[in-house]
């Protein structure tokens, strides 16, 4: 993927105020996976440039729930089948707004639609599998499903522990993730390098150019 151009800098600056029009914990949460996706993209060895691309691909990955009803997002226990049909829109919503402000975008886009995409092929909404998952979109998966179970949920009693979180990606190795990726996060983690709630402090300077 290419540096984000300056040219593209204000479209992706408009994309995470709207995110914070959300009201609720939505932003937060987008920039603690924006986080985590670069730090496993650096141990994987992604260049200085894409790590700026990925970072940005975590912190929009959930843009298209701009588009879902709050009352649906902020629902108390199980989610229905209407539900899950409006919520598995918003990969698609969020690649669209992105490849529509800017072509430029596609790479940072095309991760934002496979971030529920599982490696055994049952993820949404495209069913890739394996290695044909965007690469970007297999680590934004991780980091993603590690910080949705260690924070507050509304449709469920308690978060999980950092040790329990990890246990349950560990245990998704192969058909839930890429089991490489596993592999990448349990080294980080044994080095203390996964903690949850970590949002970097500049935000999309670090990296871009």
């Amino acid at each position: 993927m290419r540096v984000v151009e300056r040219a593209n800098h204000e479209a992706l600056l408009t994309f995470r105020w709207h995110l914070g029009c959300s009201g609720g914990p939505l932003e937060a949460h987008c920039a603690r996976v924006g986080t985590l996706a670069v730090n496993l993209g650096r141990e994987c060895g992604v260049s200085k440039p894409d790590l700026s691309s990925l970072e940005w691909a975590g912190h929009l990955h959930d843009l298209g729930k701009r588009a879902v009803p709050s009352a649906i997002l902020d629902k108390e226990g199980p989610l229905d089948e209407s539900d899950w049909t409006e919520i598995k829109i918003h990969p698609v919503v969020g690649y669209q707004l992105l490849v529509d402000a800017s072509p430029e975008l596609h790479g940072i886009a095309v991760a934002v639609r496979a971030h529920h995409e599982r490696w055994d092929g049952l993820g949404y909404p495209d069913g890739l599998s394996g290695d044909a998952i965007p690469y970007f979109g297999r680590i934004v998966a991780i980091a993603d499903v590690y910080d949705a179970l260690t924070t507050y949920r509304c449709y469920r009693e308690r978060s999980y522990s950092h040790a329990e979180a990890i246990d349950l990606i560990v245990s998704g190795a192969g058909t839930h993730f890429d089991p490489t990726l596993v592999d990448v996060l349990l080294q980080m983690n044994r080095r203390w390098l996964v903690q949850p709630g970590e949002i970097l402090k500049s935000f999309a300077n670090t990296y871009s150019s």
